[in-house]
């Protein structure tokens, strides 16, 4: 019986030795895996951000592509009225009002020489 006593007090410590130690184990377990889901989702917003800022560089390259090309340099010539010191603008309405303004500018040219009178075709 004194042997089973001495063996209780033995074991009794030594089992709240192993329960602290588990106890321990999984508390650590526990906020661990609280820690990486945290990060977890703080990479998945700024993944967010990363596309939402990728899709605004993406346009804004677009926007400087078009800038660049002639199609905007002629818009920006006509519309608002620059151009360099190199380019002459045309800005043509309707093609029949110019045909009758060229066949009368041409008439108008002959009558101050010697040309023959152009007929609108």
């Amino acid at each position: 019986m004194e042997r089973n006593i001495r063996q209780f007090w033995i074991s009794v410590p030594l089992l709240l030795i192993g329960v602290l130690l588990i106890c321990f184990v999984l508390y650590n377990i526990a906020k661990e895996h609280k820690r990486t889901t945290k990060i977890d989702q703080e990479i998945a917003k700024h993944e967010e951000v990363v596309a939402e800022i990728s899709g605004e560089n993406d346009l804004l390259r677009k926007t400087i592509s078009y800038l660049k090309s002639e199609e905007a340099q002629k818009f920006n010539a006509q519309k608002l009225g620059y151009q360099s010191e190199d380019q002459n603008v045309v800005s043509v309405r309707d093609a029949d009002a110019l045909e009758a303004s060229i066949v009368e500018d041409l008439n108008r040219a002959q009558e101050a020489s010697s040309l023959p009178k152009v007929e609108p075709q």
